[in-house]
């Protein structure tokens, strides 16, 4: 079997494919603009954590944790604590809310 028989073989399988992608992927110019981009993503979260909107209540429970759990009492979660409950930021939420999801896995 000559290199050209065996090319026609492989070359149909679309999977492999992802090999060739994965070699254009590793570029150190590809990986510093990924890079710059987490970097502006948490740059910008943290500005927007500067002006902390997100009611928490006691026991470290927020907006977030009570929209997951049923959606229709947020609005009363945030009358109950707006007075009594510290605020939090956007971002710091989020990124705790992912760390628990994460943890509970």
């Amino acid at each position: 079997m000559d290199n050209k028989e065996s090319e026609d073989r492989f070359g149909n399988i679309s999977f492999l494919k992802i090999f060739h992608a994965f070699r254009i992927a590793v570029h150190p110019k590809n990986l510093m603009i990924a890079f710059m981009f987490l970097a502006c993503i948490w740059c910008a979260g943290r500005l927007m954590d500067l002006n902390p909107t997100v009611v928490t209540g006691e026991g470290g429970i927020s907006e977030l944790d009570v929209y997951m759990d049923n959606s229709s009492q947020v609005p009363a979660f945030i009358e109950e604590n707006r007075q009594s409950g510290s605020y939090k930021g956007v971002f710091d939420t989020g990124w705790k809310f992912l760390q628990i999801q994460l943890d509970s896995q």
